[in-house]
């Protein structure tokens, strides 16, 4: 009688061949059984048996042209003819999707980690081994009785290499920090400058327009947001400060590395600051909206008129990447009256620290 290609036929199993015993052993669920290989999106596409198990589509591919296809884990013989009849596994798929995704990950911290203790041969590129004290370094320094790997007190030249560059990181983060800051007390003024004009042209009108109450209510939510952030920015800075403190004071190698760890978060989180920064600030809306009321009432005043003129609020294109207050300026036409000659953002990072300081302090 014939019987459908997803048949099963079972054949008795070889004493102690349950499981996956007396076949191919798969102890990675991302690789074939049969080759060994990672599975993959194009020739070898994980396909699962009935039985359950999985294995590459060039390997079944090749067993299926011996006319008698046999599980190679549980030796159960399958009557599937075409390779188009196993379907393929779309979770063995993810999976591998997902461990791919890990690998590069974890890469990329090796890459990281090599660069930092470039310096010092390590016995193991993908390992932190090399840069932690070898066994005979840090018998000595244990207490009798301490567990093997359990503490360290000796501080390796790598450590202190990582360490010297993680200050002088962080330290380039407060020193960047610093700049913003500055800038945000720049733009803060500037936008109290163009509230207190704003006041001062709805007292020169008789009836005060719509427009000028809905700009100050975004000039009040800017400022609202501006405050925040720079509560934000000086609070990176106490946190930064007090790690490069902790850099200094770490007594072992234990604690270096539980700080360069912290270190390296406050970087990367530095670094996701700044492009919010960028983004953030100013708010073309505001900036936008505000200028436009205020030149029509400046003419409205002049000319006596009742009609301020509608305003038509336009969606300016703006480089997010460019120093805040050169934002401001495009944002109003270049016509902005700014409290202090403004310098670019990367020209204060490029001074030498002790001018950059006599710069923002305005001498």
């Amino acid at each position: 009688m014939d019987t459908k290609d997803t048949d099963i036929k079972q054949e008795p199993t070889a004493p102690g061949a349950e499981g996956n015993d007396g076949g191919f052993p798969q102890n990675n669920p991302a690789e074939c059984g049969i080759c060994f290989t990672l599975f993959d999106d194009i020739e070898r596409r994980p396909r699962t048996l009935p039985c359950g198990h999985t294995f590459c589509t060039s390997c079944l591919i090749v067993l299926l042209e011996t006319k008698n296809l046999t599980c190679p884990s549980c030796r159960v013989k399958h009557r599937t003819t075409t390779i188009n009849k196993i379907p393929i596994s779309y979770i063995v798929e993810e999976m591998v999707r997902h461990q791919q995704q890990m690998l590069r990950q974890q890469r990329q911290m090796q890459r990281h980690n090599k660069a930092l203790a470039s310096l010092i041969p390590s016995k193991n590129a993908n390992t932190t081994e090399g840069l932690l004290p070898s066994n005979e370094d840090t018998t000595s320094s244990k207490e009798p009785g301490t567990p093997a790997g359990a503490t360290f007190t000796t501080i390796t030249p790598t450590l202190k290499n990582i360490i010297e560059e993680q200050k002088i990181n962080l330290e380039c983060g407060v020193a960047d920090r610093e700049v913003i800051k500055t800038l945000l007390d720049q733009y803060g003024t500037q936008m109290g400058q163009w509230t207190k004009e704003h006041r001062q042209q709805i007292d020169g009108l008789n009836n005060p327009t719509k427009q000028h109450k809905i700009v100050l209510d975004y000039l009040e939510e800017e400022d609202c947001r501006l405050n925040v952030y720079k509560k934000e920015t000086q609070d990176g800075i106490e946190q930064m400060k007090e790690i490069i403190q902790d850099l200094q004071l770490v007594g072992n190698g234990e604690e270096a590395l539980q700080v360069i760890n912290q270190a390296c978060h406050y970087i990367d989180e530095n670094t996701d600051w700044k492009k919010k920064y960028q983004e953030l600030f100013p708010d073309v809306k505001t900036v936008t909206t505000s200028k436009k009321i205020r030149d029509v009432t400046k003419k409205a005043l002049m000319m006596v008129d009742d009609e301020a003129g509608a305003t038509e609020q336009t969606n300016q294109l703006i480089d997010f990447t460019r120093p805040l207050m050169d934002k401001v300026q495009i944002l109003v036409g270049g016509q902005a009256e700014l409290v202090n000659d403004q310098i670019h953002f990367e020209e204060l990072k490029q001074m030498k620290p002790d001018i950059r300081k006599k710069v923002e302090a305005g001498e």
